[in-house]
């Protein structure tokens, strides 16, 4: 968008006002325009219309041309100013040129007019920037010969061409003893090979050279300087000159601040550094920047320099910015200088966070002349500062919620730091106790301090993390139970902390209490039912196997001849005493089992031979309800080792229980074969069937499927408890297929070696052997 032109009138007709603008508007020239026609009108243009340009009238009612030439100069010495008049002499022409005016024009040549405002302005521009180049010249100028660098210029035959106070007094030549003679006068006379073949060849090659040399001073004293060299060249891309600083690196420590601050300035002053360097009047109006005012704010050198500090930033950053003069100020003339944040606006009126460095400087009677610093765009270190705020107040706002303690405990220091949970947890006020290892340490409970505190202090002495259970003293005078968790640290700045957190387990460890004290009644009562078993082990199979024994003897006629009715009762007797004794027998087996007290004999024995030998003590049954039975066995079954008597049980229940739950002239098929390093075993049935929801519970202690007054079939579920559990005892497992009114199928499967019971992926109470339907062999039994 080009920028409109602001031309203040002084005029006193407005039809000459209107011809002037028409004829500018023809030309295409884009204007504002402010109209003054007498003294305070004008100087109210002058300052705040502020023109680019004044058109003035030679003559007017209560004021005249010359009058705001006078006032115009005073206000802006390159202001462009057009005297336009009706009528006008020689003389009085050349009066007013004298005077500063930039043009003059008769009225009935007006058409001039807009070249003379083109004219005016080009000018106008040129001047500045003429001037903006001289001052930076001069800034640059004042800045190699205040330097305390040796600065020396030669020409490509080696003649000293310019020479600065710097190395006036590195070398102690006057500038008068220096210029014009061989730059050879200043090196060591053994060393002028080195001056051709390693510094000024490859300083015409690379354009660039830096070497470290012998240099000789006036006196004749020689010591090591550091020099950095390049070539100056003209417009056409000639080499025409070489310029070079020199600096003393004789002593080692003056040499490297030598070396830091004059790479600096070289990188600030020759290698555009990315901090803007800027230098103002006391006006507050920049004289100087570098060409990174364009990289922080987006406005070049040019648009900077002459612009006023208040037109970059908003009020709140502008006071800020005085107070920090005032302060320079305030500690004339040796202030270190001042150091201070704030933001700036760029070129598209955004803020942006800078870091200011300046010094104010003062003339030889002490006053200050300009202020001299450098910016550095900060926004990423604000960003940054920003984001480790926001956690900070994430992580305290977590831990407030969490109602955790929190504690830091500086290793290097030894001082310590508790958030207010920690006081909190233990009913004191915030900082009510001393931050000290010592007074936390009283307020352990005195088992605790003997055991845990040398355990904190190993852990951190070694680095490690810890995890301590404690009781510490309440103020109310309670014991509150505490979990103290910790690690230790090492952190980027070196130092070395321990940090970590406390919270209330009080309620958990009565809770743990509680489940102890159970624990132990339990405990108690399972010993008693052991015991109880045990007694009914003698106390009921003394008596029923008397019961069985006897019955026997009077059903085998030994003792004479009994009649039907006799025998049909002794029979009954005989069968639920047999009956009794196995639920007793089962009980007492279960019992056994749950106190780990069944050792499993192991022996090598043929399991088809077990199975047949199962299937006739169960043929009795199966005729009794004419259900068919049958077996069928795979190839290579082989031996296994297990407790042949477990096996035979496993088998017989399982059949048992499917003989119970078949309906006469049913079908049970019993199906061996051996899977690798196990042996599998199904029975399978045409019986009742189990539902989905009980095919885990009928392996539970004492639970029938139907488990009414009225049930059908007897038993008291133990049979498959059982099975379970010496499955389990061999790192065997059972599942169940099955489906209501259709049968069911049983599978089992163990090895056919022992299997140590670590090995065994089995470990739940309850379904730790049964069978997933798609489960693969998961053994890794060691070879025989």
């Amino acid at each position: 968008m080009i920028q409109a032109l602001k031309i203040l009138f002084v005029e006193d007709l407005p039809e000459d006002l209107e011809l002037a603008k028409r004829k500018i508007k023809s030309c295409g020239i884009i204007f504002e325009s402010f109209l003054a026609e007498n003294e305070d009108d004008y100087l109210k243009g002058l300052y705040e219309f502020k023109p680019d340009i004044i058109i003035s009238d030679y003559m007017l009612p209560e004021f005249d041309g010359m009058r705001a030439l006078e006032l115009a100069l005073t206000y802006n010495s390159n202001m462009p100013f057009i005297i336009l008049t009706g009528s006008m002499n020689e003389e009085i022409a050349v009066e007013a040129m004298k005077a500063g005016a930039t043009d003059y024009i008769l009225k009935e040549h007006i058409s001039r007019l807009p070249f003379a405002i083109r004219e005016a302005i080009d000018s106008k521009k040129a001047m500045v920037e003429k001037k903006i180049a001289m001052d930076a010249l001069k800034s640059m100028s004042d800045i190699i010969q205040q330097s305390p660098f040796s600065v020396i210029s030669t020409s490509l035959e080696g003649i000293i061409t310019s020479w600065n106070k710097g190395a006036e007094r590195i070398f102690g030549y006057t500038s008068e003893e220096a210029l014009g003679k061989n730059i050879s006068l200043l090196y060591h006379e053994d060393d002028l090979d080195i001056l051709n073949n390693d510094i000024i060849e490859p300083l015409l090659s690379k354009e660039y050279n830096q070497i470290q040399t012998r240099l000789v001073r006036k006196g004749g004293e020689v010591f090591i300087g550091s020099l950095s060299l390049w070539v100056v060249k003209d417009r056409a891309g000639k080499t025409v000159e070489m310029v070079g600083y020199t600096y003393d690196i004789t002593k080692e420590v003056e040499a490297e601040e030598a070396l830091e601050t004059s790479e600096k300035m070289y990188r600030l002053l020759a290698e555009n550094t990315q901090d803007c360097i800027w230098s103002m009047d006391m006006d507050l109006v920049f004289t100087y920047s570098n060409h990174s005012v364009y990289d922080i704010l987006g406005f070049l050198p040019e648009e900077w320099i002459g612009s006023n500090l208040k037109d970059h930033c908003d009020e709140e950053n502008y006071m800020k910015m005085l107070e920090s003069i005032r302060l320079g100020l305030q500690k004339a003339p040796n202030s270190e200088g001042i150091c201070f944040q704030v933001e700036v606006l760029n070129k598209e009126g955004h803020a942006v966070p800078v870091e200011i460095i300046g010094k104010i400087i003062f003339d030889k009677n002490g006053a200050p002349v300009s202020i001299q610093g450098n910016s550095r765009d900060i926004t990423k270190r604000v960003e940054t500062e920003n984001a480790l705020k926001e956690s900070e107040e994430r992580l305290e706002l977590a831990l407030r919620v969490s109602e955790h303690g929190f504690w830091v405990w500086d290793l290097d220091e030894d001082d310590f730091y508790f958030n207010p949970q920690s006081y909190m947890m233990l009913g004191y006020e915030n900082n009510e106790v001393p931050m000290s290892i010592d007074t936390w340490s009283k307020l352990m409970h005195p088992d605790d301090r003997k055991n845990v505190m040398p355990e904190i202090i190993d852990s951190v002495n070694e680095r490690r993390p810890f995890n301590f259970e404690m009781r510490m003293a309440a103020n109310s005078g309670d014991w509150i139970w505490v979990l103290a968790k910790g690690n230790t640290f090492n952190l980027k700045s070196g130092k070395h902390w321990a940090i970590g957190t406390l919270v209330d387990i009080t309620e958990s460890k009565k809770a743990e209490e509680q489940m102890l004290l159970a624990k132990i009644a339990a405990e108690e009562a399972n010993r008693c039912k052991n015991e109880l078993l045990a007694n009914m082990n003698h106390e009921l199979r003394t008596p029923l196997n008397s019961i069985i024994g006897f019955s026997d003897v009077l059903l085998d006629g030994s003792l004479g001849m009994i009649n039907e009715e006799q025998e049909k009762y002794l029979r009954l007797m005989n069968n639920d005493g047999h009956r009794l004794l196995s639920l007793i027998n089962h009980v007492l087996d279960l019992s056994q089992i749950e106190s780990d007290g069944i050792t499993l004999h192991f022996s090598n024995f043929d399991p088809v031979l077990v199975a047949e030998n199962v299937m006739e003590a169960t043929e009795t049954l199966a005729r009794k309800k004419n259900i068919k039975t049958c077996i069928s066995i795979g190839k290579n079954i082989g031996t296994i080792t297990a407790d042949a008597d477990k096996f035979r049980e496993i088998l017989y229940n399982i059949i048992e229980n499917a003989l119970k739950f078949t309906p006469e002239n049913g079908n049970i098929i019993v199906v061996m074969n051996r899977r690798n390093d196990e042996i599998e075993v199904s029975v399978q049935d045409t019986g009742i069937g189990i539902a989905e929801k009980d095919r885990e519970r009928i392996f539970d202690a004492f639970v029938q499927v139907d488990g009414s007054n009225t049930r059908q079939y007897g038993g008291a579920g133990l049979g498959l408890v059982l099975v379970r559990e010496y499955l389990k005892m061999h790192n065997g497992c059972i599942r169940v297929e099955s489906k209501t009114g259709k049968g069911s199928k049983f599978i089992f499967r163990m090895p056919v070696y022992p299997i140590k019971k670590e090995m065994s992926d089995f470990e739940s109470p309850v379904r730790s052997s049964i069978c997933s339907p798609d489960s693969q062999h998961r053994y890794q039994p060691p070879k025989p």
